[in-house]
Formats: structure tokens, C-alpha cells, sequence
């Protein structure tokens, strides 16, 4: 008994300390959606109208109205739609067992009567559409033939013209209408919902911790035209897995579409990047975010200080966000000042800010209106500089001391052979013509003395 509760205690364990991570590696790759280019498909399509970038569509439950790609649904609590229609750019539609005519998006009844849709259509004096009148089959005749002999377009229902246009229902589609020919007219919308799914990967970790690319903040040109989403990053709840989109009326309210220019760049997850232009941050592609340039840091001399003013924090970026926070400091705390970016130099940031070190060593960038008794003589050193190594290491360091102590270890023992040399009392000796040793006269005397 107690194996089989050992057991079964230990498979539980597994699964819990299993199941995150299965849940984390099922998880797409972040990826910013591609939003448009969504095509509305119909199990049921019972009635259309056209307008100038404009049309609605009903499946007799719900109207789906499209302006500019952007889609609106309309629904009426407890009755179906029977008919659409467009005229004057405005849009109409009546119920089951309704004869009031209602306008679109009011909703309210309106003073239009609806056309008789099963009535013949005479597009040009050869080209005529007309329905049987026993089986409602929509035929086609080219009155420029000489047969005359019509010809039948089985499955097309509610034939309409719209700006010279026809169109007609087929298989629960909308089509063109050319002669006997019929063309796929693909219903597309921008599907802003897609925003809602977008995966976080590990963007919150990057946002706050500093030096994320291991060398200066990186500028990105954004290309023009390119679609983004507007997003407050203090918001990012790493927990959701996903961007904190929550509805489809927030993302088509913050969605846009950037001009050409840099922008400063947060961190990149996946082929999502999230940039900065002044205060404001965006997610988008990475295609649309292009050429990396590094931040122009000024570096500062060495022991260059300040003294911080409020109850404020460094940040892994020159970006001001809780997202970003990395590091807290205290008032009346002194740092040491590095780095010096100014806003009038790079125009994506919002404020000026020092990259600074506190006494722990821990690296973040403040904004300039946080420090005081600044102690900061620049170097003109011109272009991007690289920011410092936020774990540095001692090896360098240490093989250079000992490099130096092997030098003067050298140099010692040199000097102490000269010395030795100089000061030897070794008999001097050299040898006369006839090859006999020739002894010196400081050497006689010095044996004279030593024999007395």
C-alpha cells in the first residue's frame, strides 16, 4: 500500500513540475499577425449589398458590415434579416415577416423602399438576366446571337448591380457576373481580433534587464506605411502569455500606420519588436523594423558622480516604463555617471538620460531630471561609445600583474649580478710578452699588505 501511494504521490509530482513547461513549449512563436487579408466565408449566404469601399453581407442571423476592411457585426435580438440593400451610399435591410425597412447602423426604419430583387435585369440592349418564372432558375440571354437561346446559371441567386457591376450568390459565395461567367469576389476584412492572441515569449524578462543586447541601445528605422499596435508596457502581464489586448475595438482603436523614421528599440521576441517613439511604444513586425544603429552614448570623465533626488529607478533602457525598471535607487544616494544620451540628439527618446553605476555595480540609465550635484566633465570621443560590461571579469587584470611582478623579478636579479661584478675581489691577471703572468701593481701591493 505504501509503494502504490508512493508511487502515485511521485507521478503527481511529475505531471505538476511537467506540466508548465508543456504548457510553455506548446506556445507559438511570437509573431506579430498579419491582420488583413482575412477572408469572410459564409455557411449561409443569403443576401449582399455593394458600396463605394464598403459592402454588408447577411447570413440571416448577423449582418457583417465592411468599411475600408474594417469589420462591424449587426445583430437583431430574436428575428432574422431577409434583404439588404444599398442606394446613396447608405445602407438598408428588412426582417422576416417585416415590411418595415430599417437603416444601417441606427437600426431605426427609414423612409426607402426595398427593390424586388426577383424583377428582370438589362445590363446592356443585348445582355439580359431574367428568372423562370416556376422554378426562380436565373437565365441568361445575349439577344445578339441569332439562336436567341438563353442559357440557364444554375445555383446563382439575388442578381444585383452595383456601379456597373453585377454580382450574384453562388455555392454561398460572392461572384461576378460577366455574360455567363461568374468570377470568386473574396470578402476581406482586417481581422483585429488576431491581436489578441499575439504570444509575450520572453519580452517582460528583456524589457528589465539591462544591457539586453550586450552593447548600446539600438535604433531601428521603421519603414513607412508600416502597420503597428500601440501598446502601454506597464501593462504586459507576463503570466497571460500574451500582449494585453483585450478586446477587438481596443486593437483597431490603437492599431496604426508609422511614417518612415528611427525609433528606439525595447527588445525583440520572437519576429515581434517593440519600439519607442518619444513616450509612446509599439509592437510590430521585425520586417518592418530594420538597419540596427547603435544609441550616441557621450561617455564621461572618470569619477564622475551625482546624487539622486527622488524615490526613483534605473531603467534597463533610456525608455521610462515599470516594464523597464531595473534597478531601485534612494534619495541622497550618490552613483557614479557614465554615459550622457541627450533627446536633442536622438528624438525617439522623451527625456535626457545618464547611464549610471551604483555602489553595488549594478548598471541603469535615469533620466536627467533625477540626479543632482552633477560632477560630469565629458569626453568628446565622437560617434556611439559601448556601455560597460555589466559583469565584468578579473582574468585581464590578474595576468597583468603578474607580468609586472616577472619584470621587476628580472630586473633585481640583473642588478644584483652587476653588483656582484663590480664589487668581486678576484685577482686581476694579464700576461706579458714572453706569455709569463703579469701581475699588477695594485695587486702587488695589496699582497705586500697581506703578508705584513
Amino acid at each position: 500500500m505504501k509503494r502504490l501511494l508512493f508511487a502515485t504521490v511521485s507521478l503527481c509530482i511529475a505531471a505538476a513540475a511537467a506540466s508548465p513547461v508543456a504548457a510553455f513549449a506548446a506556445q507559438p512563436a511570437p509573431a506579430y499577425p498579419d491582420i488583413y487579408g482575412a477572408n469572410l466565408e459564409f455557411t449561409t449566404l443569403k443576401d449582399f449589398a455593394i458600396g463605394d469601399n464598403c459592402a454588408a453581407y447577411t447570413d440571416g442571423n448577423t449582418i457583417f458590415y465592411i468599411e475600408n476592411e474594417d469589420k462591424t457585426e449587426y445583430a437583431v435580438s430574436g428575428k432574422t434579416f431577409s434583404a439588404l440593400d444599398c442606394a446613396d451610399g447608405k445602407f438598408y435591410y428588412t426582417l422576416t415577416g417585416d415590411n418595415t425597412v430599417y437603416s444601417l447602423p441606427d437600426k431605426q426604419p427609414a423612409d426607402y423602399v426595398m427593390p424586388n430583387f426577383s424583377e428582370p435585369v438589362e445590363v446592356s440592349p443585348n445582355y439580359y438576366y431574367y428568372y423562370t418564372t416556376e422554378t426562380q432558375v436565373l437565365m441568361f440571354l445575349d439577344k445578339s446571337k441569332t439562336e436567341n437561346s438563353a442559357v440557364a446559371l444554375e445555383g446563382c441567386t439575388r442578381i444585383k448591380k452595383y456601379n456597373d457591376t453585377l454580382y450574384v450568390i453562388k455555392d454561398n459565395s460572392l461572384k461576378t457576373l460577366d455574360g455567363a461567367e461568374t468570377a470568386d469576389y473574396p470578402v476581406v476584412y482586417s481581422n483585429y481580433g488576431m491581436l489578441e492572441r499575439i504570444p509575450l515569449g520572453d519580452a517582460p524578462e528583456k524589457l528589465n534587464t539591462y544591457s539586453t543586447f550586450g552593447q548600446a541601445p539600438k535604433i531601428v528605422n521603421i519603414a513607412d506605411g508600416a502597420t503597428a499596435t500601440k501598446i502601454d508596457p506597464d501593462k504586459i502581464d507576463a503570466a497571460k502569455g500574451m500582449f494585453p489586448i483585450e478586446s477587438i475595438d481596443e486593437a483597431r482603436a490603437n492599431t496604426t500606420w508609422l511614417t518612415e523614421g528611427p525609433a528606439l528599440l525595447l527588445c525583440e521576441t520572437g519576429s515581434v519588436r517593440l519600439i519607442a517613439r518619444g513616450g509612446d511604444c509599439y509592437i510590430l513586425d521585425a520586417a518592418d523594423a530594420t538597419d540596427f544603429t547603435q544609441v550616441p552614448l557621450t561617455p564621461a570623465s572618470e569619477g564622475s558622480t551625482a546624487t539622486v533626488n527622488a524615490d526613483e529607478y534605473a531603467h534597463s533602457l533610456p525608455y521610462m516604463s515599470n516594464a523597464t525598471r531595473a534597478l531601485k535607487l534612494r534619495p541622497s544616494e550618490v552613483v557614479d555617471v557614465l554615459y550622457f544620451v541627450s533627446a536633442g540628439d536622438v528624438p525617439v527618446l522623451a527625456h535626457d538620460f545618464y547611464l549610471i553605476k551604483n555602489a553595488d555595480g549594478e548598471y541603469g540609465y535615469v533620466a536627467a531630471e533625477f540626479l543632482n550635484d552633477l560632477n560630469y566633465p565629458p569626453i568628446d570621443e565622437g560617434g556611439a561609445s559601448q556601455i560597460p560590461d555589466p559583469a565584468p571579469s578579473d582574468a585581464d587584470n590578474v595576468r597583468t600583474v603578474v607580468l609586472v611582478l616577472v619584470v621587476v623579478a628580472l630586473v633585481l636579479i640583473a642588478i644584483g649580478y652587476m653588483t656582484w661584478v663590480i664589487t668581486s675581489k678576484h685577482r686581476k691577471v694579464k700576461k706579458n710578452a714572453d706569455g709569463e703572468v703579469d701581475v699588477t701593481k695594485e695587486q702587488k701591493a695589496e699582497d705586500e699588505e697581506k703578508e705584513e
